[in-house]
Parts: C-alpha cells; sequence; structure tokens
C-alpha cells in the first residue's frame, strides 16, 4: 500500500487487491471516497464483500472504472440499500454516492474522483469544504499497472496538480 499526503490536506492510499488478499479500509473515522479500477472480472460473492465493507467502514463516495465497473456499482448501490435497511427508522443514514464510468481510461476516472467527489454531508460545495481522502483500489490488476496508476496518483496529489490530469 501506498499513502501520499496532497498539497490541499487529503491523503490517498493506493492499495491492490487480488481476490484473496485484505485491504485496509477507512481514514480513522474521516468520510473517504474509493475509486474501484479492475483489471479482470472479481468474482461476484468478493466483489460483494468489498463492496460491503466500503460502505460500513465510512465510504460516502464509490467511483468504479475498468473491467466490470458496472457490476460494481451495482453492487456498490445493494451495500447501500442493505446500510439503509439495517437502520429503517434513522433519519441521519449516511449518503454514499456512487458512479461507474464504463470505457473511461485509468487517467479519466482518477480526474473524476480528485475534482468531483466531495463529501456530501458539507453544506458548501466548493472543494476546500467538502474534500475527501482517496483509497484507490486496485483489483487484479498486474504490477504495472498498479505502477501505472500509483504514478498517476502521485502526479495528481502534487500542489501544482491542476494540470496533471485531464479529463476525457
Amino acid at each position: 500500500m501506498t499513502e501520499l499526503s496532497c498539497g490541499d490536506g487529503r491523503r490517498v492510499r493506493v492499495c491492490a487487491s487480488a481476490p484473496d488478499s485484505e485491504i485496509a479500509l477507512g481514514f480513522e473515522g474521516a468520510p473517504y471516497a474509493a475509486v474501484i479500477w479492475a483489471c479482470e472480472p472479481f468474482e461476484p460473492r468478493l466483489r460483494t464483500e468489498i463492496a460491503n465493507r466500503l460502505v460500513f467502514s465510512g465510504c460516502c463516495y464509490i467511483v468504479c472504472g475498468g473491467v466490470d465497473c458496472k457490476e460494481w456499482h451495482d453492487d456498490a448501490d445493494v451495500a447501500i440499500m442493505r446500510m439503509e435497511a439495517s437502520s429503517p427508522t434513522s433519519t441521519d443514514s449516511a449518503t454514499v454516492m456512487t458512479t461507474w464510468h464504463w470505457g473511461k481510461s485509468e487517467v479519466g476516472v482518477l480526474w473524476y474522483a480528485f475534482n468531483c467527489t466531495f463529501d456530501p454531508t458539507t453544506t458548501g460545495q466548493s472543494t476546500e469544504d467538502g474534500l475527501l481522502n482517496l483509497l484507490i483500489l486496485v483489483a487484479s490488476c498486474d504490477s504495472a499497472t498498479l505502477g501505472r496508476l500509483e504514478a498517476l496518483v502521485k502526479r495528481a496529489s502534487e500542489p501544482t496538480a491542476d494540470s496533471s490530469l485531464r479529463s476525457e
């Protein structure tokens, strides 16, 4: 796992996950966004387990890209419904946003995560009010892809990152 501090104060973790590996979730109770980038199909049961763990660990934004990104997104939506059903009388149920980016490159998905995810519980939508720590979960990818994603994240987390990643 690689952890970086961004010039804007947020933290970013890049974590590789194979179907049989454990992943470290959460940022000590702080809200965070997760990016799931998959290079190969993941077993549905394991996708569901990871989606549940993300939702129940305080993740408030899940961005899915790569192989089976729609399935990852759907599993996250089911996990959100489970969370909401587990406390049907609560009025302060956590808000969790999900998106999937079929056909987008790693750069496009990371650009979205760095520039369009914010804490939905903040009243203002300025990036200073609602910046989220980011967990980049790289699922079933080879070391070259992991290295490429880590390099992109390092570039994007630099203080002058405005032009590092461009949307597609």
